[in-house]
Parts: C-alpha cells; structure tokens; sequence
C-alpha cells in the first residue's frame, strides 16, 4: 500500500506536549491538578471559579505558548 508523501510529517500535538510536561512535572515531585477529561460531579469553590473567569478576560491567557 502507497502513503502520502504527508504521512508522517505531521508536527506533534499540543496536548501531547502538554502530557510530556505533565509527567516531567510528577516525575520530579511536583504537584499537577489534571482537569483535562471528564466533567465533576462537584461544584468548585468560589475562589476558583472566581479565578477561572478572572483569566477568560486576561488576552495573556488566549494562546499555547
């Protein structure tokens, strides 16, 4: 079977960056709070709902760099 001169080229996922840093960051002791699947079944604390929408109106927030 033939592939497409693209197959394979493809730069790597932010997300899997993302989980690469995630497990550097436990590998070495350091505390991560991983939000990225499921939906609670608890309502967050105010103080971090209130940050949350604090950082939604901060542009420094609207980018993965």
């Amino acid at each position: 079977m033939k592939f497409s001169n693209k197959f394979g080229t493809e730069k790597p996922s932010i997300f899997m960056e993302l989980i690469k840093e995630k497990n550097k960051i436990i590998k070495n002791g350091g505390r991560v709070f991983d939000l990225s699947i499921g939906t609670p079944d608890f309502e967050p604390e105010e103080y971090i709902r209130e940050a949350v929408s604090k950082a939604t109106l901060d542009p420094e927030t609207m980018s993965f760099s």
